[in-house]
């Protein structure tokens, strides 16, 4: 997943923009389980803007435009 801010992914026919970067966080303990957080420190993702609404199903392409 890109984390450099300005990054436009598509997946399907979706458009996504990197806003930030995402550490993990405790979320990740709310919905996993304890201590998932600290057992993702070092795999944090990206937070991402939706651009305009479609659909993404599962197999979709993935393209990533670092312009």
């Amino acid at each position: 997943m890109p984390t450099k801010p300005g990054t436009r992914v598509t997946i399907g026919d979706v458009e996504l923009e990197v806003v930030r970067v995402a550490a993990p966080c405790r979320l990740l303990d709310d919905t996993l389980g304890p201590g998932a957080a600290r057992a993702l420190h070092d795999r944090g993702g990206a937070v991402l803007r939706l651009l305009g609404s479609g659909t993404i199903s599962v197999g979709d392409a993935v393209t990533v435009d670092e312009a």
